[in-house]
């Protein structure tokens, strides 16, 4: 049960953060000329806001409130990676930069896991030869999500 919810949480995970950069190219914004930092201060005011929220939700119900450095770290890398975010859309579109975004916290993910973390690779017998099948996962998910940005476009 529990590898069901974490697939749920992930894909849900997964569809919130590929479809946000899809606000930054609607007419109203556009029109608007919004500033990429004011637009990342506003996105970042939401996520504070609904942050403090379930803080507030999580302490009523007397659960302890945990902070990490990693938790602090991840939360700073945020802000220039939703900059960044948000200058790519305009200039290389939103397919190209969601898929960017996917294809490099595929890799960073793996590589920090793995080499950081040490978790252990699965080996997999393939052909008589015990094989680790990530790296050739990975390998292949990055090479298709890499593929439609060098499609030709109409």
């Amino acid at each position: 049960m529990v590898d069901l919810v974490s697939l749920v949480l992930g894909v849900a995970s997964g569809a919130a953060n590929g479809t946000f950069p899809i606000f930054i190219k609607t007419p109203r914004v556009l029109a608007a000329d919004v500033h990429p930092v004011v637009f990342q201060l506003y996105k970042s005011a939401w996520v504070c806001f609904f942050g403090c929220a379930l803080l507030a939700i999580q302490a009523a119900q007397g659960a302890p409130l945990v902070f990490t450095p990693w938790a602090s770290a991840s939360a700073a890398a945020w802000i220039p990676s939703g900059l960044a975010t948000i200058v790519a859309v305009p200039l290389v579109g939103v397919g190209t930069s969601v898929l960017a975004t996917a294809a490099t916290g595929s890799v960073l993910s793996f590589l920090v896991f793995w080499l950081g973390f040490h978790e252990k690779v699965k080996y997999h017998d393939v052909f008589g030869a015990e094989l680790p099948a990530a790296p050739a996962y990975l390998l292949g998910s990055v090479v298709g999500m890499a593929g439609p940005g060098y499609a030709p476009r109409p």
